[in-house]
């Protein structure tokens, strides 16, 4: 008992020594300082060429007003008084209300934070042990900012910058791996338990973690990372553990004329029934139907006048005989025979969440596709592009787009014409507002988000740019 109490003295003794050492620590990277784990984590390599270079942006514009437009582009009471000349890291809190709490974290520098001649200034300093913290109140907005070792350190939180002098909690080493492999990223946008929309009402995990490098430019947006998976909390990409990417081919059908769509591949179905059972937490044991043997790649597709599904087939003519008893002859339109398609649930049933939506009516086969649409006038729409090639292989926008993307993916999500506003929404700000979801963004008419699996993280691609030609 003796041995078991005094090796217990020596564990809570180690304890205070390595807690007290901490405190005492000095820092030599911005990102030693970060307080706790942050939602959103902003690593941006010149704060001032950035603010710039948001400002031509179209896209980027479009949400003035927003909590994270306002930090980037120092359009905010507080930041705006900000010249720093080094990179700096921009922490992003759910405070547990409304509103969000920040923090700043830059070297420091004798220019840095000037406030002399503002008229409307009010200060005072308080004490945080060896610190002194400067509480700063311009009209209506207070931030409170320190200095520790060579950093400058400001938070709208006065608890998130005592924790970053006093390191009380540090932040997880993930955070600190994505920023130190992008150190000179024009922006870098880090999001734990990264969520994707499905649809205007649902969303999904997407991966534990989610770190995207992007480039802002006048003409668009673009950016590549990693989205990490978990094996405690199963995100959307785990589905896609032990399945090989495979080449899209659903531009050679998709129209050009969509609102959004969701498209995935896999090599293994049965493997892919089993991880789409565990996400959704199914006990049920379900057999993979004959229908999907064949099957590589499925989209969902939507359109204003009703939705689509469409199935890439390695082997048609199998693939045309499983369906042929779920088949009833109905009509026929420029040579394509469309069939009343029996089992509407189907898809729902075994791909939910990446098919969530449709409950397709009709059928037919176009070459090596299978396409099920919930109406008459959504098939004549697939067949009309079909026949005069007027689909996303043929589209200029998409052309282009593919030169930043890979030609094979494990999960692709499209945004077209004013719902590309949509698309960059849900990669920048992790969330959507309904301002947001259906005026045109000027010349931008597509936006991709294209995530490609490789043992347990895929490399993401996100392209949004102005069209080239009208």
């Amino acid at each position: 008992m003796r041995r078991i109490f005094n090796l217990g003295i020596s564990v809570l003794l180690l304890v205070f020594v390595v807690g007290c050492d901490s405190e005492n620590q000095t820092y030599s990277e911005p990102e030693d300082l970060i307080p706790n784990d942050p939602a959103m984590l902003l690593s941006v390599s010149n704060y001032n060429t950035l603010r710039n270079d948001l400002k031509l942006n179209v896209a980027f514009n479009s949400y003035k007003g927003r909590e994270l437009y306002d930090l980037l582009t120092g359009n905010h009471t507080i930041l705006e008084q900000l010249s720093p000349i080094s990179r700096s890291l921009i922490g992003i809190y759910d405070s547990g209300s409304d509103s969000r709490e920040f923090t700043f974290i830059t070297r420091n520098d004798s220019t840095i934070f000037k406030l002399d001649s503002l008229p409307n200034l009010v200060s005072e300093t308080l004490k945080y042990g060896e610190y002194s913290i400067d509480r700063v109140q311009i009209d209506e907005t207070t931030a409170f900012t320190a200095t520790r070792d060579s950093f400058f350190l400001l938070s709208s939180s006065q608890k998130l910058l005592e924790q970053m002098l006093g390191r009380t909690s540090a932040s997880g080493a993930r955070f600190k791996n994505s920023v130190r492999l992008a150190k000179d990223a024009e922006l870098l946008i880090t999001r734990n338990n990264a969520r994707i929309h499905l649809s205007d009402s649902m969303t999904s995990s997407l991966s534990e973690q989610l770190a995207l490098n992007f480039t802002i430019a006048a003409d668009g947006v673009t950016g590549y990372g990693v989205a990490n998976g978990s094996d405690s909390i199963p995100g959307m990409i785990d589905i896609f553990k032990g399945q090989l990417p495979q080449a899209n081919h659903i531009d050679k059908v998709h129209p050009s004329v969509a609102e959004s769509s969701l498209t995935f591949t896999f090599s293994n179905p049965d493997s892919l029934f089993q991880r789409l059972k565990l996400f959704r937490g199914d006990s049920t044991i379900v057999r993979v139907p004959g229908m999907f043997e064949a099957i590589t790649e499925i989209s969902e597709i939507r359109f204003s006048e009703g939705d689509a599904v469409v199935m890439h087939s390695i082997d048609a003519v199998l693939t045309s005989e499983a369906l042929m008893p779920s088949f009833l002859e109905n009509t026929t339109f420029r040579d394509v025979e469309i069939f009343e398609f029996t089992k509407p649930k189907q898809f729902k049933l075994n791909f939910s969440p990446l098919v969530h939506h449709t409950e397709p009516e009709l059928g037919f086969r176009l070459d090596d596709f299978f396409v099920f649409t919930e109406n008459m006038e959504t098939a004549e729409k697939f067949i009309t592009a079909f026949k005069s090639n007027n689909v996303l292989a043929n589209s200029t926008d998409f052309q282009n787009a593919t030169r930043d993307m890979s030609t094979a993916s494990s999960l692709m999500i499209l945004h077209f014409n004013g719902h590309v506003r949509k698309g960059l929404a849900d990669v920048l700000f992790a969330e959507m507002e309904a301002s947001a979801t259906s005026e045109p963004l000027g010349k931008y008419r597509l936006s991709v988000l294209q995530m490609t699996h490789d043992r347990d993280f895929a490399h993401v691609n996100f392209v949004c740019k102005e069209a080239t030609q009208s």
